[in-house]
């Protein structure tokens, strides 16, 4: 971390007024040395950034002995949390200009970083910006979501402004009561659809192998075996 040269100190004529003032301010700047946790913002990608980094940038400023503040530099290569157990993970990755808590260990966890096992540390540094850790974005300081699922008391909610896909061999709905689909098109690419439902309603244009499927259309009814066919409405 580099930090512009100040010929200005924060020690008062109190500090230098005695010998246990003089051990406690020294102690105090010694304290003020150990990162903690703080706001930061995400700042650009790099061409050589490691996968499942971000850099970031301390939001809050560094103080001169005269008040000056004092703007950090970038910290780069932070890991940042994803919600993972396993191979099963909800991803949704850091975007440039989130606002989120960094939190600083208290050793060196870069060799940890590299060989993912446990180590020794790297060096002996502590609690140092090189060390943190980025945990998401907060919910007061960043843009309102246009994307998102929400939990509250009415239900989950699914809301996309852009498109929604579902990749999985088998999907199963078990749906007690409704089904309400509201779309001017729906189209489905499905080997076989079954729903469980006492209702189905669908509020649009309805197609089967390309064809559209209303109140009015005729399809031949076939009963395999039975050389029976013949037209039929609905």
């Amino acid at each position: 971390q580099v930090m512009a040269a100040s010929t200005f100190t924060a020690q008062t004529f109190d500090d230098a007024s005695s010998e246990f003032n003089a051990h406690n301010f020294h102690i105090l700047q010694l304290i003020g040395k150990i990162k903690t946790i703080t706001l930061v913002e995400v700042m650009p990608f790099i061409d050589n950034q490691i996968p499942g980094t971000v850099n970031v940038r301390p939001m809050v400023h560094m103080m001169a002995g005269n008040d000056t503040a004092i703007e950090h530099a970038t910290i780069y290569n932070i890991p940042y949390f994803r919600l993972q157990a396993g191979e099963n993970a909800v991803i949704i990755n850091p975007q440039v200009g989130d606002i989120g808590a960094c939190g600083f260990c208290d050793r060196d966890i870069s060799v940890v970083k590299k060989t993912k096992k446990a180590s020794q540390p790297g060096s002996w540094r502590q609690y140092d910006y090189a060390d943190g850790l980025y945990f998401g974005g907060m919910m007061l300081l960043n843009k309102t979501p246009t994307q998102f699922i929400r939990f509250d008391t009415d239900g989950i909610t699914v809301t996309s402004p852009i498109a929604a896909t579902i990749n999985a061999p088998t999907l199963t709905a078990n749906i007690s009561e409704k089904i309400e689909l509201n779309s001017p098109e729906m189209i489905a690419n499905i080997d076989k659809v079954t729903f469980n439902s006492s209702t189905i309603d669908l509020t649009g244009v309805v197609r089967a192998n390309g064809v559209v499927i209303d109140e009015t259309h005729t399809h031949e009814d076939v009963y395999p075996g039975s050389g029976i066919s013949g037209q039929v409405t609905g």
